[in-house]
């Protein structure tokens, strides 16, 4: 069996933040919609909700730190390859 390449690594290790952020904005879609829409409905849905254990905050929280996260290692990434471009 092969090892997996540095650049596979950086990849996947990029990858992980942005999918930790489109999970949170999926759970984050009515909070989302109560504060874009403003409707009886949704207020409805989030007072359901979190009378279930919904919590926006902490998801929100979650998702802005995973896209810090993802910003800087996409750009360590960056960098690397293009190094790794100019030593080759």
């Amino acid at each position: 069996m092969s090892r997996p390449q540095p650049t596979s690594i950086r990849l996947v290790v990029s990858l992980l933040p942005w999918v930790i952020v489109g999970g949170a904005l999926i759970y984050l879609s009515p909070a989302i919609a109560h504060l874009v829409l403003r409707d009886e409905l949704t207020a409805t849905w989030l007072k359901t909700l979190s009378r279930t254990g919904y919590y926006p905050r902490e998801a929100s929280i979650a998702a802005g730190i995973s896209a810090i996260a993802g910003i800087i290692l996409t750009l360590q990434g960056n960098g690397q390859q293009r190094s790794a471009d100019e030593k080759a």
